[in-house]
C-alpha cells in the first residue's frame, strides 16, 4: 500500500479521502476496507474508480498485488475469490 497525503489545512471529511486497490485473490481487497474503515474513506476497486473521485482528496491510499497490473490474463484466481 502507498499512501499519498495532501494538506489544505481544512478538516478532513470521508469524501476527502480514498483507499483504491486491486486484489487478485481477496486479500489486498480485505486490507483496503479494513484500512478504508478504520480512517473513514471511501474504499473502490481500481476498475470502478472515475477521475472525479480525485477531486478535493486530502488522503489517497492505493493497494495491489505484487503482479498488478502484470498478472497474466486469463489466469483464474481460486473460485469465490476477487479479480
Amino acid at each position: 500500500m502507498a499512501l499519498i497525503h495532501f494538506t489544505s489545512g481544512k478538516e478532513n471529511d470521508m469524501a476527502e479521502r480514498l483507499v483504491l486497490y486491486d486484489s487478485y485473490f481477496g486479500n489486498t481487497a480485505k486490507v483496503a476496507k479494513a484500512i478504508g474503515e478504520a480512517i473513514g474513506a471511501i474504499v473502490k476497486k481500481v476498475d470502478d474508480v472515475q477521475p472525479t473521485d480525485f477531486k478535493g482528496l486530502q488522503i489517497f491510499i492505493i493497494g495491489s498485488h505484487p503482479g498488478f497490473p502484470t498478472h497474466p490474463e486469463g489466469a483464474n484466481p481460486p473460485s469465490g475469490t476477487e479479480r
